[in-house]
């Protein structure tokens, strides 16, 4: 962050998106050390980076943040119903000539995806809630959850479910199955395993240092 903690947050925002854009283009930067995504996702990190805390406390007393989750209206029926998406655009893991049939115009397909990933967000932050509610503990263990999701997903393409056609049910199903998923593995149980597994293989030196907030 050093080179973008000494330029204007216009310009630094510029750059990384430029990068992000052109990195699309350079088919020798692939999934290898995960420099694509790094470069792909790199706007969202400096946006969030220039963004002042005010803007956060503004939206969390905006009057009309709820209709923002129609976003995830949005964001399914493109995603769903449009013949030409595929998971590689949202990825960010491979350069254009991989996964479009027209990669020279990859910068448009991105600028299209940084748009509905906008909206994801602004969508996901107006259901936050703002108050301490019976599941707020659990937000500690999302590392946790994070970490150990890859495994599930792992199994799933071993047993190529992720071509099976699923529909508006299979959806709705599919939705529930991840928060039920989401919600053992960030339970305070899986936690504490988790962190007693992780202080086996890192010894005795990191004893003090799990993977999530104790406090």
């Amino acid at each position: 962050m050093y080179f973008f903690r000494r330029i204007r947050p216009t310009a630094g925002i510029t750059i990384s998106i430029l990068i992000s854009l052109l990195v699309g283009y350079t088919p020798f930067i692939g999934r290898e050390l995960t420099l694509q995504r790094t470069a792909v996702f790199l706007p969202f990190f400096i946006i969030g980076y220039y963004l002042p805390k005010g803007f956060f406390d503004w939206f969390k007393n905006f009057k009309y943040k709820k209709l923002f989750a129609v976003g995830f209206v949005v964001i399914y029926a493109l995603v769903n119903y449009l013949n030409e998406v595929n998971k590689y655009m949202f990825f960010g893991s491979k350069p254009y000539d991989d996964f479009l049939n027209f990669p020279e115009w990859g910068f448009l397909v991105r600028i299209v995806t940084f748009m509905l990933a906008i909206i994801g967000m602004l969508a996901f932050f107006s259901l936050v809630p703002t108050r301490e509610t019976s599941y707020t503990k659990e937000g500690k263990y999302t590392l946790i959850a994070y970490l150990l999701h890859g495994f599930f997903i792992r199994g799933m393409r071993a047993f190529d479910l992720e071509n099976i056609h699923l529909g508006f049910p299979g959806f709705i199903v599919l939705a529930l199955a991840s928060i039920l998923l989401t919600t053992v593995l960030a339970s305070e149980p899986v936690g504490k395993v988790y962190n007693k597994i992780e202080r086996y293989f890192l010894g005795n030196k990191n004893k003090n240092k799990p993977t999530y907030n104790e406090s």
